[in-house]
Order: structure tokens, then C-alpha cells, then sequence
């Protein structure tokens, strides 16, 4: 229900130097149930934003506005609280501030709720969401907020799962994949859809899974499945093996492969070879994450089961630089070898982070990069004095501030780590024993614009 807005005029809209403003009523917006929007009119040119939040936290701001129609939509509620605002019309040194409250729509029967087990705000990033893939079916998007409520939602595809989702380029757009649950058929495709829940694109990506990207042209890279045929002699057959590809779909809808591992690297056995992703295949790569850096025009790309990370030039399809394996970058005395890597990336600092899972027990791990002797040096983990439970996924990524952002696979945790290991934000999974969270992405409420 609607409360009715006030009107805090300063002492020059007393005297009557500004103009009246009436005040806006919030209406809920779209399908959520917690989009609210304010609309009103300005006499003459004024500049306009919204302070706003949960129940009296006022922590989230709009864009500013120019002009005399304004439209803001409050977005990052939570379900089932009131909301309050003060939508502020500014002209010159002069404002008009209109106060409101509203309640959100609650939400029910999520197949994940969160609960925060430490929150220490003095030493976070000052982003106040996260976005999250609930990887099995039936396939949850959700936002959640620093207190693991949810403040977006969106329902996948049934009989589908999804492993990543980010913001689309220069939108407030999102982009998630999705391909078949039991990988029986090639379903696989990234969707966009809008804030309010709208599907606006699907764009298939043949024998897609894990990751994608989209780079700044609106390029969709992602990880192929590549499928081949191989003697086996120590088993002694010829065995269907699956391998990968990294495949580019440009905005116009033209198909390219940019590297192929086949072409690359010899299958070998691992101890993961019997794995039941493909039920007629052999899992030699299990390739799991994809990353580019722009600045070198690169691919960075994990192959979980072999223990490999390859970075590939993009221009060329070949490999600049292997990470493990016969013939890569070995590890330095004391640096223990990292095992089924999973959400790798570069930070800025050039040294190289991701999760790495010996025997169930996953942890982050980083290393310095010696590309003359071809080393890699640990020099930062966290998680692995605690004995972390942990069967597949996992993601470690650097924050602008220096903390690291690190999803423990599906163990259903996700922390946000000082670079001395404190733990500023921690977040668990409270209603699934095992919970396969997909890659997380902390941002803020300006990412968003209007």
C-alpha cells in the first residue's frame, strides 16, 4: 500500500523563488512484484534522482535526470519489505524533496534462499548486489542483496541449466546460457532478457556449455564441445572422446572457430576420463572457463579434467602460453599443482587466480607467472586450512579494492576476502545440501543507469 508522499520544501520554495513540484506516487512495475516506479513533472528544467531502499535504509541512489519529465525505477528491493524513498528535484541550488513509502510483493518456494554468516561492511567493496545462476533444473537467475535477500528473479527455461550470467554490453540487459540439463540434446543458446523479466534474444550457440563472453563489439564467444574419435591403446578400442573448441558468433549471426584442441594436444586418460557429462563420449578436456583480455587480445581457457589452462591468441588460434600438462609451465618448489581449475582469470596485478579442487577439498590459489623459466609461483590462497567440501565448480576473481571474490563451487558458499584472508562478506545457501552455484558477479546499483 501506497503511503502518501510529503513534500520538504527549502526556505526559497517558502518565499516562492521555485517552483511547485507535485509529488510522485509509487507504482509497482513489471512482473516482480518489487520494481517500483516514480513519474512526475517539473514546471521547468530540473535535475532529478531518487535516495532510496529498504525499509528506512536509504542506501541506493539513482541516475540523475535533465529535464522536465522524469521516470525512475527503484530497482534492487527486496521482496515482501517496505520500501521508502525521497525523490529530490533540484533547481539550481534549490530542491524539492518528495517522501514516499511502498510495500514490495513477496516471494515464495525459491529453490535457493541465502543467509549472510558474516557481513563486515568496513571492509567490502562498496558493491551491494550479486548476481547468481542456480546451475540444476529448474533454473533460477537471482540478485541478491548484501544481506541475502533476493531483489531480482528469473526463471529459466525448464529441463535447462545455466552456468553464468553478466550484464550485456552498454545495457542494464542481462545475458545468461543455458543448455540441456542432461546434455541429450544441443539446446544450447545465450539469452538476454530485461530487468522487468522480459526475454528479448536468444542466440544459439551450438554445443555451448559452461562459458561464454561477450566482447565489445557484441561478439559472443563460448566453450564448444568438440567431439572426435581416438584408439585407446591402452584400453585397446577406438573410443568417441570429448574435446573443445572456442567458437565466435558475431553480432550478425556468422559462426568461426577460433582454437580447437584436437588440434593442438593429444588426448590422454585422466582420472576423470569416465565421467558421465556425455554419455557417449570420453571427458578428456571438460574445458570450464572462458576469459578475454582485450589488451592482448587473448583467450584465457581452463580444461578441468587434464589440468590445463591455455592462453590462446585470438587473431591466430595458437597458444601463447600453457599452463600445466606435458610441455606447460610447470610449478615452482614449495607450489602445489593446482587440480580441476575452474573460474580462472588474470588479475590486474598479471598474476593468475582461480579455484583448484584436490580430493573434494576446494580452495583459491594464486600464481606469479614466470614466463622465462616457465614457472608458476604460488603466492596467495585462501580455503585450504578450512577442508572445504566441494564436488565440481568453483570461481576466484580480483576486486578493484584488492579483495577476491570467491564462489566455493558446490559447497554453496561465496565469500568476498581481504588480501590478508579476513573474510568481509560471507553468504551460504541455507535450504540445499548441494547447492551448484554458477560464476557470481558483485556490482553496483550505478552499474545499472536508465
Amino acid at each position: 500500500m501506497t503511503t502518501r508522499p510529503t513534500s520538504l520544501l527549502t526556505l526559497a520554495t517558502l518565499l516562492g523563488c521555485t517552483p511547485k513540484v507535485e509529488c510522485p506516487s509509487g507504482v509497482l512495475v513489471g512482473d516482480a512484484g518489487n520494481l517500483i516506479g516514480l513519474d512526475w513533472r517539473t514546471p521547468k528544467d530540473a535535475t532529478t534522482w531518487v535516495e532510496y531502499g529498504a525499509q528506512s535504509d536509504r542506501n541506493l541512489v539513482t541516475p540523475t535526470q535533465e529535464g522536465t519529465e522524469h521516470g525512475h525505477e527503484l530497482w534492487g528491493l527486496p521482496f515482501g519489505m517496505g520500501a521508502s524513498w525521497r525523490a529530490i528535484s533540484q533547481f539550481g541550488n534549490d530542491e524539492i524533496v518528495c517522501e514516499g513509502s511502498m510495500q514490495t510483493e513477496a516471494v515464495t518456494g525459491l529453490v535457493l534462499e541465502f543467509e549472510a554468516t558474516v557481513d563486515l561492511p568496513e571492509l567490502q567493496t562498496a558493491d551491494p548486489f550479486l548476481m547468481i545462476t542456480y546451475v540444476r533444473s529448474p533454473l533460477l537467475l537471482m540478485v541478491i542483496d548484501r544481506k541475502g535477500r533476493p531483489v531480482w528473479i528469473h526463471h529459466g527455461p525448464e529441463g535447462e541449466l545455466s552456468s553464468q550470467m553478466d550484464f550485456a554490453q552498454g545495457s542494464t540487459d542481462l545475458l545468461f546460457n543455458t543448455f540441456d540439463a542432461g546434455f541429450d540434446e544441443d539446446t544450447s543458446r545465450v539469452i538476454r532478457v530485461s530487468l522487468e523479466g522480459e526475454v528479448l534474444e536468444e542466440i544459439r550457440t551450438p554445443e555451448g556449455h559452461h562459458s561464454f563472453i561477450e566482447l565489445e563489439d557484441g561478439t559472443i564467444a563460448y566453450l564448444e564441445a568438440e567431439f572426435g574419435e581416438w584408439f585407446n591403446e591402452e584400453a585397446g578400442e577406438l573410443q568417441t572422446v570429448a574435446g573443445d573448441r572456442v567458437t565466435e558468433i558475431d553480432p550478425d549471426g556468422s559462426i568461426r572457430v577460433i582454437f580447437d584442441v584436437w588440434d593442438h594436444l593429444e588426448p590422454e586418460v585422466n582420472n576423470r576420463w569416465d565421467f558421465s557429462f556425455y554419455d557417449d563420449a570420453k571427458d578428456w578436456t571438460h574445458a570450464n572457463s572462458l576469459r578475454h583480455y582485450p589488451e592482448r587480445d587473448a583467450y584465457l581457457m581452463s580444461l578441468g579434467n587434464p589440468d590445463i589452462i591455455l592462453e590462446i591468441d585470438r587473431a591466430t588460434g595458437t597458444i601463447n602460453r600453457q599452463y600445466g600438462g606435458t610441455g606447460g609451465y610447470q610449478f615452482a618448489e614449495g607450489s602445489e599443482n593446482f587440480s580441476f581449475p575452474h573460474g580462472v582469470s588474470y588479475t590486474p596485478d598479471g598474476t593468475m587466480l582461480m579455484t583448484s579442487n584436490i580430493n573434494s577439498q576446494i580452495a583459491a590459489v594464486e600464481y606469479s607467472i614466470d614466463d622465462e623459466a616457465q614457472l608458476l609461483t604460488e603466492v596467495w590462497s585462501h580455503g585450504r586450512d578450512e577442508s572445504i567440501s566441494a564436488l565440481a565448480l568453483g570461481f576466484a576473481k580480483r576486486l578493484e579494492n584488492g579483495n577476491t571474490l570467491i564462489n566455493f563451487g558446490n559447497n554453496g558458499t561465496i565469500r568476498e576476502v581481504t588480501a590478508d584472508g579476513q573474510v568481509a562478506w560471507e553468504v551460504k545457501v541455507t535450504n540445499a545440501n548441494v547447492p551448484f552455484l554458477g560464476d557470481p558477479v558483485l556490482f553496483s546499483s550505478f552499474h545499472l543507469g536508465e
